[in-house]
């Protein structure tokens, strides 16, 4: 056994011996490597260097008519070796600098919409809120020459120019051809002429909207029905409420407010609407004196639920 250990001992010192050397080779050469990377670094930045140096900030001519002379008249490079070594205007290249510059004035800069913000409500608007009720609503319509067709925006922006607060016309409707109705409030009847009327814009006093000509029409059947249904609940109840209880030629039928109460339940929660308790208390007001819708008497509806 123990010449056994001996080999193996010599045999692994001569292996250490020889990784040793290995190491130590690659060691060497890895020196060698090191000092060849300093000296290419050396040698990029000199480089660099030079570049600067030799590189000119180059100017951009104006643009404009130059004089071209005429060689050939001149006698003045005349020859091949002059004409094909001559600098012309077309071989010029432009720098990176121009070209970058002219990217850059190409460059559309993005357009930012304009942000509309909510307008502040008003001193008017403030004493019209914060006060007591006057008693059950009531509204009027004002009537409106107009000479062309138009549409419901396109009326609306139209009141913005006498500034008629958007938010006092409940609706604007088409009666007859060649009228406009605005429905508002009672209380804002009055200010309203006088607003149109100070801007030289007549009202339509004497309109008739159930004349026998316009009555008549099929198109304007169901229409107080389908403009409530549009508004927010609280506005198409009243204006329903109001209509439904006139005794004059304004009134509804009486099956009328039914019927809207029963196209109401598909546009409002079953909780926020009570058909049977509704008719119930409408039906139970005793008729009473109100204000008059364009000089004609009507009764007064039930107050706002």
């Amino acid at each position: 056994m123990a010449p056994d250990l001996t080999i193996l001992v010599n045999q692994l010192q001569t292996r250490i011996s020889s990784m040793e050397e290995t190491i130590n080779k690659h060691m060497a050469e890895k020196t060698a490597w090191m000092a060849q990377q300093s000296k290419l670094m050396d040698l990029i930045l000199s480089l660099n260097e030079t570049i600067k140096s030799l590189q000119v900030p180059t100017t951009q001519q104006p643009l404009g008519k130059k004089k071209v002379t005429n060689i050939a008249a001149s006698g003045e490079g005349s020859s091949s070796a002059d004409s094909m070594h001559t600098p012309t205007q077309s071989s010029a290249k432009e720098s990176y600098a121009v070209k970058a510059a002219k990217a850059a004035k190409a460059e559309k800069k993005p357009t930012l919409r304009k942000q509309t913000k909510a307008r502040a409500p008003t001193v008017d608007t403030m004493k019209r809120i914060l006060s007591e009720p006057t008693g059950p609503s009531s509204y009027k319509f004002v009537y409106l020459p107009c000479r062309h067709h138009l549409r419901h925006s396109a009326v609306r922006k139209l009141l913005t120019t006498v500034k008629v607060p958007q938010s006092r016309v409940i609706d604007v409707q088409f009666p007859a051809k060649g009228t406009v109705a605005l429905l508002v409030h009672s209380e804002y009847h009055q200010e309203l002429t006088e607003n149109l009327e100070s801007h030289g814009i007549s009202t339509k006093k004497e309109f008739n909207p159930f004349a026998a000509d316009i009555i008549g029409d099929q198109q304007h059947a169901n229409k107080t029905v389908r403009t409530c249904l549009r508004l927010p609940q609280h506005l198409g109840n009243s204006i329903m409420r109001f209509f439904t209880a006139a005794t004059s030629v304004y009134k509804l039928p009486d099956n009328t407010f039914a019927q809207y109460l029963e196209k109401r339940k598909g546009t409002a929660p079953p909780s926020l609407v009570n058909k049977a308790d509704t008719i119930a208390a409408f039906q139970a007001i005793p008729p009473a004196s109100d204000n008059a819708m364009d000089g004609v008497e009507e009764t007064a509806p039930i107050n706002n639920q």
